[in-house]
């Protein structure tokens, strides 16, 4: 098993703190709409992972085991 050094442990805390700063200040003054459409593309993104599709509006996700489609569209 492997196990970070000190130095490791205080740069991944460091990345870590800096990716929530960004996630929390890029999307500021966007459109609601946006941000909903967004959430639901990084949802469908993610779920490809594992080979499912997902059907999601923010806040209510479910899991399809069919097939997702590689290009977003809005619906």
């Amino acid at each position: 098993m492997l196990h970070l050094t000190a130095a490791g442990t205080e740069i991944l805390a460091q990345v870590t703190a800096s990716r929530r700063v960004a996630f929390h200040e890029r999307p500021a003054g966007r459109p609601e709409e946006d941000l909903r459409r967004f959430a639901g593309y990084l949802l469908r993104y993610n779920a490809t992972v594992d080979g499912r599709a997902v059907t999601a509006s923010v806040g209510e996700a479910s899991v399809e085991d069919s097939p997702t489609d590689a290009s977003p569209t809005d619906s």
